[in-house]
């Protein structure tokens, strides 16, 4: 989009400034909504809008037009996040057992496909448009077509109009707990690659390779989540969670070899694989809160961390070391360990 609209990088930071607060906006609304009508209804009428506009976006001839495309790009994708999980919530309530990390599991499967078909549109030298427009289509038609096979879970309006101000103490350290797993898995996922390459001085090859290191862990721990959660329950699962990421890139940063730091990435990546699901799922259960509100404001808080972390990560590796900046990663790590308490069950979502 860039190279075919000569955008330069503060216009083009304005596209995605748009698709963040599209994202925003969205999320509490779509925790109402789906209290309101059922997160069903939301997540395929949400899903639509989040192809259609991708589409859009990725079509637009002008810059006049990217923006706004971006702004319901942001809403469809912040709304159908929340949705979606609502009603995994709903799901795991009626079986009656942990499923919320395998879901989060299925959608690192999407993005390694969707890396891997970019791929092939550029090996195959096919306009890269192509690869959007091929998403956007394939993400409207299959929200429309999923919809008859979610789970249809009982729209909660006395609920949603009775409890969707209050948040209950629980609730806002839940909230804290999804900033800090986003701070950390959002600035590995950005400045891994930039750790190898300016601190290892490793060719764009390696660093890749400790990228996907730590890529490959987190679907692992993420498929192997829900059995986990059976055994020990979600409170110890993330409380180790937050440890182990900790410990990775304790690892990475005292040894300081490339196969050292490869391997602490995998470490932590096995580490936090587990704690958004875990933490969204929790923010559904909150007693005091509807489940779609709950996780609305979970999920919200849990967006704010991925935006500002890699930022704040940034800010320190220019003023002091990136080393230092890894620190910073690994104090957030240890934040979720001390707040895995709050993942304590207190009801299930309420299910037709």
């Amino acid at each position: 989009m860039k190279e075919r609209l000569a955008l330069n990088d503060a216009t083009l930071a304005v596209v995605l400034f748009c698709a963040a607060v599209g994202a925003i906006i969205a999320m509490p609304l779509s925790g109402r909504w789906s209290d309101r009508y059922g997160s069903r209804r939301v997540t395929a009428v949400s899903g639509t809008l989040f192809g259609l506009a991708l589409g859009a976006a990725t079509m637009a001839p002008a810059y006049a037009l990217i923006v706004p495309a971006a702004l319901a790009m942001g809403a469809g994708n912040g709304a159908m996040d929340v949705a979606m999980n609502v009603n995994g919530v709903a799901l795991q309530a009626r079986a009656a057992r942990p499923i919320m990390s395998s879901l989060h599991g299925l959608f690192s499967v999407g993005t390694f496909v969707a890396a891997a078909g970019m791929a092939q549109v550029v090996a195959l030298q096919l306009p890269q448009a192509a690869g959007g427009v091929a998403a956007a289509l394939f993400l409207a038609a299959a929200s429309l077509a999923l919809r008859p096979l979610l789970i249809r879970d009982k729209p909660q309006r006395a609920a949603a109009r009775g409890k969707r101000q209050r948040l209950s103490r629980r609730l806002l350290l839940l909230g804290a707990a999804a900033i800090c797993s986003a701070v950390a898995e959002g600035s590995l996922v950005q400045w891994s690659g930039v750790y190898l390459r300016e601190s290892l001085h490793v060719g764009i090859s390696a660093a890749l390779g400790g990228f996907a290191a730590y890529a490959v862990a987190m679907s692992t721990s993420r498929f192997c989540g829900d059995w986990v959660v059976h055994r020990i329950g979600p409170v110890a699962l993330v409380r180790a969670s937050g440890l182990l990421g900790a410990a990775g890139l304790a690892v990475a940063l005292i040894i300081h070899t490339y196969a050292a730091v490869a391997l602490g990435f995998f470490i932590a990546g096995l580490g936090l694989g587990n704690v958004s699901p875990l933490v969204y799922g929790a923010g559904g259960d909150d007693a005091d809160t509807a489940a779609g509100a709950g996780v609305a404001v979970v999920t919200t808080m849990g967006y704010g961390g991925f935006l500002i972390g890699p930022a704040l990560i940034g800010f320190t590796a220019q003023r002091a070391s990136i080393d230092a900046a890894f620190m910073f990663i690994a104090a957030f790590a240890l934040g979720i360990a001390l707040l895995a308490p709050a993942l304590r069950t207190q009801r299930p979502a309420a299910v037709a």
